[in-house]
C-alpha cells in the first residue's frame, strides 16, 4: 500500500507538471501570435511579420526564459493566494487568532528581550576603535585572587614590547572637587597618555592628554566626563582651559569626553598617571595598575604573552632586591572576555529558559491548530477529492502558521520593548557584570532580524506537525454527515504535545525552585553584624589641609561627639572600610620570634580595620574575649590590636591569643592583642568569612572614615542633620555614600535577586501556558466525545464516573510529562550550579515540591472541563450526532 501511495503521488505531480508546461506553451504561443497580428495590422506581409516576430521574441533561449518567467509568476501568484486565504482564515476565526497570537507574542517577546541582552553584551562590538585587538593584561598568583600589574613591569612593556601596538594603564582613586559649590567626592581615574587614543576616543571638547603631561612634576591637567560637565559646570562650552581644584590642588581642564563614552566604571574625572620610572624600578614605590593594550596586526595572544613574560623576566633578574615582586604568570584576555567575566553562563541560562518557554507556547498553538483542524476536515477532504496534493495542503497550512508566527512576532516586539527597559534597569544593578556598563541594552537591527527569524521559524515549528497530520484526511469519513465528530482527531500527537509542555514546564519550575531555595538560604546567613537601624556615611579629609595625624584625630573626635548627641542616635562608630565595601588597608602579619614561611606572594594580605572605640557595639560585632578599644588607646600608649576569630585561630591555634604580640604594617613597634571579636562576611553573604584585624583610629588616623550611626527610629531621617553637623566642623570635607546598612546589604544580593526574578518569571509563564495547554486538551476531548458521554450517561453512568474517567485519562498523560520533565531537570539543572548557594542541583525537596505543585494545577485543569462534561444533559449529548 505504501508503494502504491508513493507511485500515485508521483504520478499526480508529473501530470501537474505537464499541465503547467502546456499552459506556459499556450501563453508563449499566444504572445507570438499577438506580435504577428500587430505587424499585419500595420500592413506588413504575413510571412515577413512571422519571421520578424520570431526574431523579436528571441528564439528558443528567450522562449525558455519566458517560460521560466511565467512559471515564477505562477508560483508567486499561488503563494500570494495562500497568504490571502490564510489572512481571511485569521479574520474569520478572531478568537482563535487572538489566543494563538498572544500565546506566541509572550514567547517571542521574552526571547527577543533576552536576545537584546545577549546581543548587547556578547555580539555587538565594543564601542572602541578596532575592538577585536583590544586585550586586558594582568598577573596572577595562584594563591591570591588579585589581578593587577606592577608599575615596573608596565614601564618595561611600554618601552620594549613589539607585539603590542599600543599599551595603556589606569588606576582608579577618589578625588575631592572643591570650589564653586559644595565639596564633591569624584570617582577619579589616573590613566597613561595612550589611554584614550588607544580606545579611539576623541573628546567632545578640547583634546586628549599629551605624552609630556604623563611624567612626574608635569603641569596638572584633567579631562572630565560629559555627565560631570553637565551637572557641575552647567555645560559650559568654555570649560577647556579653566582651572578646577582636586584634592586641594589646581588642575587645568583640557578636555570633555563625549556623552556616549563608556568604560568598565563610571569615572567622573581623568588625570595623568605620571609614573616615576626611577622610583618604580628602584622599588621605592610600586604602583598597582590595570593594563589594557592593542595587539599588533597578525599577533596572537600567545605570542604577546611569551614576549611579555620574557621582558618581565629580564626586569626581575636586574632589580635591586632578590625576591621577585610578583612571580605569577602573565594573563592576557580579550577585553570583551574580561568585561563579560562569568556573565556568559548566566546569559546562556536565561536564553535557554526563554527558549523552553517559546517551545511550550509552540506546543500550545500546535494543539490549537489540531483543534481547529478537526473542524476543517471536510474542507481538506473536499480539496483532496478535487485533486489537491498533500504538498499543496501542507504549504497552505504552513503559510497560515507563518502568518500567525509573524503576527505574534509583531505583538511580541512591542512586549519586548517594555521588557528590554526592565532588563536595562536590572543591568544597572550589576546583574550582568562590567560589560553592561560599556554597552547599552536596546533593540537594534540585529534584534529585529532575530525577531523576524524567530517568528518564521516558530510558525514552521508549531505548524509542521499539525500540517503533516491534517494533510492526510480520511475523505470517506470526513464527507459523511456528522463524520467530523465521530473520532478523537490526532490523539497521539495531541498527547505528545501535552507531555512536551508539562515536561518543559517542570524543567523551568525546578530551576526557579532551586534559585528560590538558594536565595532563602542566603537571607538566613548571619553576616556577623546587625544591619538594622544603621545609617552609614563616608567623610574624606584633604591631605593638604590635614597633614598631621593629630589634625585628623581631632576632626574625627569632634564629629563623633557632635553626631552622638543628635536626637534618636543610640550609638556611633567609625571604620576605614565598612563591610560590603572595598578594603582600604591590608597587609601581612608577623608573630615576633616565629620564622616566616614562604614570601608574601604565597598568601593573601589580611585587611586592617581602623576603628573608633564604639564601632563594635554600634554595628553589632560581638566580643568573644578580652576587651574593646577605649579612649586610652591613643597615639602615646602601647600599640594594641583586636583579632577576628579566624585570624586568632590561624595565628595562635594552640595558645591564648590575649596578650600575644603581633607586628602589623604601618606600626613602629609590635601591637598587643587585647580582644577577640566575631567573624564577619565582609565581601557578601555568599562569600566566605573574612579574616580581619582592627586597630584604634587614635593610633592610625586615616584620611577617610565611614561613620556608622545606630538610631532608635528610621535612620534615613537623620541624614540631613548629620551632614549639617559635619559641615559645621569643616564645610569643605565631602560627605558621600550616605546609605542605610540594610540598603547596602540588599544591594549586595541584588544580582542573585535579579537572577531569581528573571527565571521565576519565565517559569511562571511556562506554568500558565502548560496549564492552559492541559485544560485545552481535556476540553477538546470532552467536546469530541460529547456523543459518547451522552450514550454512557443514558446507559446509567453517573456524573462522577465520567469525571473520574476524564481526569484519569488526562492525569495519566500529565504524569508521563512530569516524570519526563523531572528526568530532564535532573540532567539540565547542573548548569545552575554557579548560581546556587547551599543547595544541591538535585535537591529532593525542590524536585518533590515542583512535582506536587504541577500535579495539583494540572488536576484542577483536568477537573474543570471534566466536571462540565458530567453535567451535560444526555438528550442534548445524543442529539450532537
Amino acid at each position: 500500500m505504501s508503494f502504491l501511495w508513493r507511485f500515485s503521488s508521483l504520478w499526480r505531480r508529473l501530470i501537474r507538471k505537464r499541465q503547467v508546461e502546456q499552459e506556459l506553451s499556450e501563453e508563449v504561443r499566444f504572445y507570438l501570435e499577438s506580435l504577428i497580428e500587430r505587424k499585419i495590422q500595420r500592413g506588413m506581409d504575413p510571412i515577413k511579420a512571422r519571421r520578424l516576430s520570431t526574431i523579436e521574441l528571441g528564439g528558443a533561449d528567450q522562449i525558455k526564459e519566458r517560460v521560466r518567467e511565467v512559471s515564477m509568476g505562477h508560483r508567486l501568484e499561488t503563494i500570494l493566494q495562500d497568504v490571502k486565504y490564510g489572512a481571511r482564515m485569521m479574520v474569520k476565526n478572531p478568537l482563535f487568532s487572538v489566543i494563538a497570537v498572544m500565546t506566541l507574542a509572550l514567547g517571542i517577546g521574552a526571547n527577543t528581550a533576552i536576545f537584546s541582552v545577549v546581543n548587547a553584551l556578547l555580539i555587538r562590538p565594543l564601542p572602541y576603535k578596532d575592538p577585536g585587538r583590544l586585550v586586558f593584561i594582568s598577573e596572577v598568583t595562584p594563591k591570591r585572587k588579585e589581578n593587577f600589574v606592577p608599575g615596573p613591569h608596565f614601564l618595561d612593556w611600554l618601552e620594549e614590547s613589539k607585539t603590542l601596538e599600543q599599551i595603556a594603564a589606569y588606576h582608579g582613586n577618589e578625588l575631592t572637587l572643591t570650589g564653586g559649590g559644595e565639596s564633591e567626592k569624584l570617582n577619579g581615574n589616573r590613566v597613561s597618555s595612550e589611554f584614550f587614543s588607544m580606545l579611539g576616543t576623541v573628546p567632545a571638547l578640547g583634546r586628549n592628554f599629551l605624552q609630556s603631561e604623563d611624567v612626574p612634576n608635569a603641569q596638572r591637567v584633567a579631562i572630565i566626563s560629559h555627565s560631570l560637565w553637565e551637572s557641575r559646570f552647567g555645560s559650559d562650552h568654555n570649560i577647556v582651559g579653566k582651572s578646577i581644584v582636586l584634592d586641594d590642588e589646581g588642575y587645568t581642564v583640557v578636555g570633555v569626553l563625549p556623552a556616549d563614552f563608556r568604560f568598565s566604571e563610571p569615572f567622573d574625572v581623568y588625570v595623568p598617571l605620571a609614573l616615576d620610572s626611577i622610583q618604580e624600578h628602584g622599588n621605592q614605590q610600586i604602583s598597582v595598575l590595570n593594563v589594557i593594550a592593542r595587539l599588533s596586526p597578525g599577533v596572537t595572544i600567545d605570542q604577546a604573552r611569551t614576549e611579555l613574560d620574557a621582558i618581565r623576566g629580564r626586569h626581575e633578574v636586574t632589580k635591586l632586591s632578590g625576591t621577585p615582586f610578583f612571580d605569577g604568570p602573565t594573563r592576557i584576555d580579550s577585553l570583551r572576555d574580561k568585561l563579560v567575566g562569568n556573565t556568559r553562563g548566566l546569559l546562556f541560562i536565561l536564553l535557554g529558559a526563554v527558549s523552553l518557554t517559546l517551545l511550550i507556547a509552540c506546543a500550545n498553538v500546535a494543539n490549537l491548530l489540531l483543534s481547529r483542524g478537526a473542524a476543517r476536515q471536510k474542507e481538506f477532504s473536499i480539496r483532496t477529492a478535487l485533486g489537491a496534493g498533500r504538498f499543496r495542503l501542507i504549504r497552505q497550512m504552513l503559510t497560515e502558521s507563518v502568518l500567525l508566527g509573524i503576527s505574534g512576532g509583531v505583538v511580541g516586539l512591542a512586549i519586548a520593548f517594555f521588557l528590554t527597559k526592565g532588563l536595562s534597569i536590572i543591568a544597572a544593578a550589576d546583574t550582568f557584570g562590567d560589560i553592561s556598563r560599556v554597552t547599552t541594552i536596546d533593540i537594534d537591527t540585529k534584534v529585529l532580524g532575530f525577531t523576524l527569524l524567530a517568528s518564521i521559524v516558530t510558525g514552521v515549528l508549531f505548524g509542521l506537525a499539525p500540517a503533516l497530520r491534517l494533510s492526510r484526511p480520511d475523505v470517506n469519513d470526513a464527507l459523511k454527515d456528522g463524520g467530523h465528530g465521530s473520532i478523537v482527531y490526532g490523539r497521539r500527537l495531541r498527547h505528545a504535545l501535552m507531555i512536551t509542555e508539562v515536561g518543559l514546564a517542570i524543567v523551568l519550575l525546578v530551576g526557579a525552585g532551586l534559585l528560590i531555595r538558594s536565595f532563602a538560604n542566603l537571607l538566613r546567613v548571619n553576616p556577623g553584624y546587625k544591619p538594622d537601624h544603621l545609617l552609614t556615611l563616608r567623610v574624606s579629609l584633604s591631605d593638604q589641609r590635614y597633614q598631621q595625624r593629630s589634625q585628623k584625630e581631632g576632626f574625627y573626635n569632634d564629629i563623633l561627639q557632635r553626631l552622638s548627641g543628635l536626637p534618636g542616635v543610640q550609638s556611633i562608630g567609625a571604620i576605614n572600610h565598612l563591610p560590603l565595601s572595598e578594603y582600604m588597608i591590608a597587609g601581612w602579619l608577623r608573630v615576633p620570634g616565629r620564622p616566616q614561611v614562604g614570601n608574601n606572594n604565597d598568601r593573601p594580605p589580611v585587611p586592617i580595620g581602623i576603628v573608633s572605640p564604639d564601632y563594635f557595639r554600634t554595628i553589632g560585632i560581638p566580643l568573644r574575649s578580652g576587651r574593646f578599644f577605649t579612649d586610652r588607646d591613643s597615639s602615646g600608649s602601647q600599640r594594641v590590636i583586636i583579632l577576628s576569630e579566624a585570624v586568632a585561630q590561624s595565628l595562635f591555634p594552640d595558645q591564648d591569643p590575649l596578650g600575644q604580640q603581633i607586628w602589623a604594617p604601618g606600626a613602629r613597634d609590635n601591637a598587643v592583642v587585647v580582644g577577640i571579636v566575631g567573624d564577619i562576611r565582609h565581601k557578601g553573604l555568599d562569600q566566605d568569612i573574612s579574616p580581619q584585624v582592627y586597630v584604634p583610629y587614635r593610633q592610625f588616623a586615616p584620611g577617610s572614615m565611614m561613620m556608622v550611626i545606630r538610631t532608635t527610629a528610621d535612620p534615613g531621617t537623620i541624614a540631613t542633620v548629620a551632614r549639617n553637623q559635619i559641615a559645621a566642623v569643616d564645610k569643605e570635607a565631602p560627605v558621600f555614600e550616605v546609605r542605610t546598612m540594610e540598603d547596602r546589604l540588599s544591594t549586595s544580593v541584588s544580582p542573585r535577586r535579579s537572577n531569581l526574578l528573571l527565571l521565576a518569571v519565565f517559569a511562571g509563564l511556562a506554568l500558565v501556558l502548560a496549564t492552559i495547554g492541559v485544560y485545552g486538551v481535556i476540553a477538546y476531548v470532552v467536546t469530541q466525545r460529547t456523543h459518547e458521554i451522552g450514550i454512557r450517561m443514558a446507559l446509567g453512568a453517573r456524573g462522577n464516573d465520567v469525571t473520574r474517567m476524564l481526569i484519569w485519562q488526562g492525569m495519566t498523560v500529565v504524569t508521563i510529562g512530569i516524570v519526563t520533565g523531572l528526568g530532564g531537570a535532573w540532567m539540565l539543572t547542573r548548569v545552575l550550579k554557579s548560581l546556587l548557594f547551599n543547595v544541591s542541583t538535585t535537591d529532593p525537596l525542590t524536585f518533590t515540591g515542583v512535582a506536587v505543585v504541577l500535579t495539583a494545577v494540572a488536576l484542577l485543569a483536568c477537573y474543570i472541563p471534566a466536571r462540565r462534561a458530567a453535567r451535560v444533559d444526555p438528550m442534548v449529548a445524543l442529539r450532537c450526532e
